[in-house]
């Protein structure tokens, strides 16, 4: 009797369960489907651009690894890891000590030799010298005028100079290192204007022509795109990649650009629809 009490408990209260749900069924359909949200925009014209998109890589438009010409020991280093030079300006000198003994030395024989030379041009003229004597009195003189010049070559040599204004890298050298020919100094890059390199399929050869406006987009530089123009299209075609490689100038003013960075690049097409 217990059991029968229990079981019939149990299925008294899966009916009243059931009951409900099929009633709330009944209750939806009736009400039917919940109400769309719609939302509206009114219609307008609009020219669209059509352009070409690509990923490029940034370079210098004028960049240099500076390094010294001649051998010897660093005495003088006149500039600052990430400093701004102009042309000409000195950035390393090297020892120049026996150079200029030498120099002194040199400039006491031209002295001598020009001070002979006078001398004999008068002798000459007078009868007294024989020609012969003047020129080779002459031939010193010009020897020790060429003697000076090439120290005062070897001596500019060890002076290292700015080819051209822009902004100097990290130093990589210490001033009393000895410096073999050609030991990188610092770089030097000019980025008021950079160049953009990126490459298109050969299908668009055509559609492209120098001085077509590009727009270049960095991550993390800025949201807005900087102008530029298609300054160079590559006459091959690479014969791996099937593909052409071209070249836009940008400005960079404000230094937004740096070489190494990549970006993207929208090459603006004279169609529009």
């Amino acid at each position: 009797a217990g059991l029968l009490s229990v079981i019939a408990g149990l299925g008294l209260v899966k009916y009243q369960q059931v009951s409900t749900l099929i009633g709330a069924a009944q209750a939806a359909q009736k009400a039917g489907p919940p109400p769309e949200s719609v939302s509206t925009a009114r219609s307008k014209q609009e020219t669209w651009q059509q352009t070409f998109h690509a990923v490029g890589s940034i370079t210098a438009a004028k960049g240099v690894t500076i390094s010294n010409d001649a051998a010897g020991i660093v005495t003088g280093i006149y500039f600052e890891s990430g400093a701004r030079v102009r042309p000409g300006q000195v950035l390393l000198e090297i020892d120049r000590s026996v150079e200029q003994a030498q120099l002194a030395s040199a400039r006491a024989r031209q002295e001598l030799a020009e001070v002979t030379a006078g001398r004999s041009r008068t002798l000459t003229s007078s009868g007294v010298f024989p020609k012969t004597q003047l020129e080779n009195d002459e031939a010193t003189l010009k020897t020790s005028n060429a003697d000076i010049d090439a120290l005062q070559a070897q001596i500019a040599r060890k002076i290292v100079r700015a080819p051209f204004s822009g902004q100097l890298g990290i130093r990589q050298v210490n001033l009393g290192q000895y410096l073999n020919p050609g030991t990188p100094v610092v770089v030097l890059e000019a980025i008021d204007s950079v160049f953009v390199d990126f490459t298109l399929p050969q299908q668009q050869l055509a559609r492209v022509a120098p001085d077509m406006t590009v727009e270049v987009n960095v991550s993390g530089a800025d949201e807005r795109p900087i102008e530029g123009r298609l300054s160079a299209i590559d006459p091959s075609i690479d014969s791996v990649t099937r593909s052409i490689r071209l070249r836009a100038t940008v400005p960079n003013g404000q230094g937004r650009l740096r070489p190494g960075m990549f970006a993207d690049v929208d090459v603006l097409l004279p169609e529009e629809q």
